[in-house]
């Protein structure tokens, strides 16, 4: 067999698994490469339903708490640095709080991505 003639036929191959009409490597193995689209949905929902709101919630318990320990030592140098302490702390959990945003619009793109991903490098093949 002629290498353009190899070459075309492993570009096919590599074409079809990435559409999903092949379930074995050319080596016969199964695919290493795997996503759960049921899972990620379900970590998304969970950060949006439960992780998010339950993370906002404890920020303000803590806070309220910090605030009635600034006004309990009002005057005192131990309320100004608790006052430093609370304005850390909204950071902090403002950090958190985008953090998981992130990992939550990640999750659900990933799905797109690996579809996009693998018709683009399906096509490239096909097209060289």
């Amino acid at each position: 067999m002629s290498f353009e003639r190899e070459w075309a036929v492993l570009k096919e191959r590599a074409a079809m698994r990435l559409y999903g009409a092949g379930n074995t490597s050319a080596s016969g193995a199964v695919p290493d490469l795997k996503t759960n689209n049921a899972g990620k949905s379900g970590a998304a929902t969970a950060l949006e339903t439960r992780i998010q709101p339950d993370t906002q919630k404890a920020g303000v318990v803590a806070d309220e708490a910090t605030a009635a320990a600034v006004s309990g030592f009002g005057g005192w140098a131990t309320a100004t640095g608790l006052k430093d302490v609370q304005e850390e702390w909204g950071r902090q959990v403002k950090g958190v709080q985008t953090r998981l945003a992130g990992d939550k619009a990640a999750l659900r793109r990933t799905k797109g991505n690996f579809l996009f991903t693998d018709r683009a490098t399906a096509w490239g093949l096909r097209h060289q």
